[in-house]
């Protein structure tokens, strides 16, 4: 079986919102979005970069055909499990101002 870079993205996503289930109510949503917007920004600009200079390829079979401007659509991907996953793991882990011995003691 073959997977295309949407399933492996798809599973990925799928892991990072079972993770981040148990602090969503925590999480503001304002800060989320404006960091995902920003990286989603850098993510466009410099992945059109790499793919379009020819640093970087992608088997034809492999990807779903979208793209944006050069890059596959599935490069998005990582974009949304990391702005998932991240502030979660940072709501369970860690806060600005703890020391590492206060980490998780809520």
């Amino acid at each position: 079986m073959t997977w295309l870079y949407l399933g492996i993205n798809a599973t990925f996503t799928l892991l990072a919102l079972v993770a981040v289930f148990p602090v969503a109510k925590d999480l503001r949503v304002r800060p989320w979005l404006v960091s995902a917007l920003l990286v989603g920004l850098l993510t466009l600009v410099f992945d059109n970069l790499i793919v379009g200079l020819e640093i970087v390829g992608y088997n034809p079979s492999l990807i779903s055909g979208l793209r944006l401007g050069y890059a596959p659509i599935e490069d998005f991907g990582y974009l949304l499990t990391g702005s998932v996953l991240i502030p979660a793991l940072w709501q369970r882990f860690g806060k600005v101002g703890k020391s590492v011995s206060q980490i998780g003691k809520d």
